[in-house]
């Protein structure tokens, strides 16, 4: 174990030098703009979707190197997407500071989010110009694939965040759409196709990890949820932004399904006010909700399902990935 320690930390820096590298290229010297750019950078996120990359690669036989460079451009593509969708949610906290529009002003964290989605690319050229076209072709294709079904997963929450109907109607599907849009892709099965296509692994080979990394990204997304109620010293984010924030949660529509009559229509009062017309109070009767009806733990009990069927499709199809895969686990030990 204290080797795999050391083997995660060796990951986690090569891909944060590879990263500055390219946004000290991309601020031409100048200081203050490298700290902008760099903010989230410098502030060292979980790597788990960057450590899931290069980890799989390694026992797909891809050479690390390159496996270390795409595992830079997912970390850094996660840095500008949620500098974004901080900006969507009007949080406050990310990584144990202030979002990035919160110290630098929207207009300074929209330039950031543009500059660092162009070295990101960057990155992608320089990796991609040592193959051949099929397979620089294969490797753009993922990445704008995982981009696009991000965007839309996050056009789907965004329309669903305070629409009671979506809440009212009870219907698990709805969140498990957006659930499969936006996180599974981009947090777990996308990071594993881009180290099988670096590795050269065939199309049937490929195809099969969506089996094993659907049920992965469903629970990842299921603990997040979990971790909003955590305080910020532990997930270095806002608390209870979910609830401020109106989103749809499988929390909130579990809640809504068993709640009284008079329980429904205060829930549905809470979702229709925005952020800054919440109160400590809303929050509180929600958590008191959630306790009643011990929503936490149907969740909990829906996180070991989607685990219980990774690990079942994964038996022998995938090869001895564990080491990847545990780099997931670790997040969902949070809860």
């Amino acid at each position: 174990m204290e080797d795999e320690g050391k083997d995660l930390e060796y990951y986690k820096d090569r891909i944060f030098d590879i990263i500055s590298k390219y946004l000290r290229e991309a601020s031409a010297g100048d200081k203050e703009y490298y700290k902008l750019l760099a903010e989230y950078s410098e502030r060292r996120g979980s790597y788990s979707r960057p450590l899931l990359l290069a980890l799989a690669a390694k026992e797909f036989g891809a050479d690390e190197e390159q496996a270390l460079l795409l595992a830079a451009v997912v970390q850094l593509s996660e840095d500008w997407i949620l500098a974004l969708d901080d900006m969507h949610d009007n949080a406050e906290v990310r990584r144990g500071g202030p979002t990035l529009h919160m110290k630098y002003g929207r207009n300074l964290a929209e330039l950031a989010v543009v500059v660092e989605s162009s070295a990101m690319w960057h990155m992608m050229h320089d990796l991609t110009t040592q193959f051949g076209k099929e397979k620089r072709d294969a490797l753009h294709n993922e990445l704008y694939n995982i981009g696009v079904h991000t965007g839309h997963g996050q056009y789907i929450d965004l329309t669903a965040s305070g629409n009671v109907d979506v809440i009212t109607s009870s219907d698990e599907r709805k969140y498990f759409e957006i659930i499969n849009n936006k996180t599974v892709l981009y947090s777990v099965v996308g990071p594993l196709r881009l180290a099988a296509i670096l590795a050269d692994k065939d199309k049937e080979f490929i195809g099969k990890i969506e089996e094993v990394g659907e049920p992965l990204g469903i629970a990842f997304q299921l603990n997040d949820d979990l971790l909003d109620m955590e305080p910020e010293e532990v997930t270095k984010k806002s608390r209870y932004s979910d609830i401020y924030e109106s989103k749809l949660t499988l929390l909130v529509m579990r809640a809504y399904g068993l709640a009284s009559s008079e329980e429904k229509a205060r829930i549905v009062e809470i979702y229709r006010k925005r952020r800054s017309e919440k109160t400590k109070e809303d929050v509180e009767y929600m958590l008191a909700l959630y306790e009643k009806y011990k929503v936490r733990e149907y969740v909990k009990d829906k996180i070991s399902q989607q685990l219980d069927l990774a690990k079942e499709r994964l038996g022998g199809m995938l090869g001895d990935i564990g080491p990847a895969v545990d780099v997931v686990l670790s997040k969902l030990k949070r809860s």
